[in-house]
């Protein structure tokens, strides 16, 4: 029996890699029958029948994440730029909530760090750092911290994630060598133009998968959580406690996170974000 992983689905047409070679797949009916679904990420066993992969069952799930659909992912790089395009901190903020939500280790990076005014990416930064997230910055274009990086994802399925434009195609590009298409920035607006339309995974190594997704334009927590919810995915928050348990840190008696904010103890930008995404419930 052999063991591979899923690398691509498009309708009903599997890729799994295997022994470091690419293979066509298809499920026995009994593995339909039993899980439905195959994802890519899915780890399956089989054996090869005229050079096409015969699944027989599949190793259980270590998750199943449904944006983008995907199984066992073990991180996730969120991948954002200080400048081309310029940051956006409330997409940031909504990816971290989304993704403290599933329960995924995240890593921040931030590419085109040799464009970023210094002051600006130190700020970013430490701010990120101070409220216990992995923070990288990384140059795809000078093969900067590549090393740094790689080995913070070494073994791992991990997600790539961010905005149009920040460069998540050349980084994989970079990272495993495949010639994928990459999108264009516009020279007057500089934002990127989204090219990725489905999920697939990259090999780095025989062990060490990335996955590039749809880039995230709009991220709508109301599908994942209820608006009480959001208060525990910002992590700074977890180190106070209120009079009351249920207090949403907005105008409550007896609020922590508010005195924490007036003293500042807790960020202004990261506590405005936190509003904003609960006006959206």
């Amino acid at each position: 029996m052999k063991i591979g992983t899923i690398i691509s689905r498009e309708g009903q047409k599997l890729l799994v890699f295997s022994n470091n070679k690419i293979f066509r797949a298809f499920p026995r009916g009994k593995v339909i029958k039993k899980y439905q679904k195959i994802y890519v990420g899915d780890i399956v066993f089989g054996k090869l029948e005229n050079d096409i992969f015969a699944i027989e069952d599949i190793k259980e799930r270590k998750n199943v994440i449904l944006r983008p659909p995907i199984a066992n992912v073990s991180k996730v790089i969120l991948l954002f730029t200080i400048v081309e395009p310029e940051f956006s901190s409330i997409q940031l903020d909504k990816l971290l909530c989304a993704y403290e939500f599933l329960g995924i280790d995240i890593i921040i990076a931030f590419n085109k760090i040799e464009i970023a005014p210094k002051e600006e990416l130190l700020k970013i930064e430490n701010l990120y750092k101070s409220c216990g997230y992995d923070v990288i910055g990384i140059s795809v274009k000078q093969r900067i911290n590549f090393d740094k990086l790689l080995s913070k994802i070494k073994g791992d399925l991990v997600v790539l994630a961010g905005p149009s434009g920040v460069g998540k195609s050349s980084l994989i590009k970079e990272l495993t060598g495949m010639d994928i298409r990459i999108g264009e920035l516009s020279i007057k607006t500089k934002r990127g133009t989204q090219t990725t339309t489905e999920v697939k995974l990259y090999s780095i190594d025989n062990e060490t998968f990335i996955a590039d997704t749809p880039g995230f334009s709009k991220i709508d927590l109301k599908l994942i959580m209820k608006k009480e919810d959001v208060r525990n995915y910002f992590r700074e928050f977890r180190n106070y406690k209120c009079s009351f348990s249920n207090c949403l840190h907005v105008k409550e008696e007896g609020c922590d996170i508010k005195l924490a904010l007036s003293n500042g103890e807790i960020s202004k930008e990261r506590y405005q974000n936190y509003l904003k995404i609960l006006s959206e419930f």
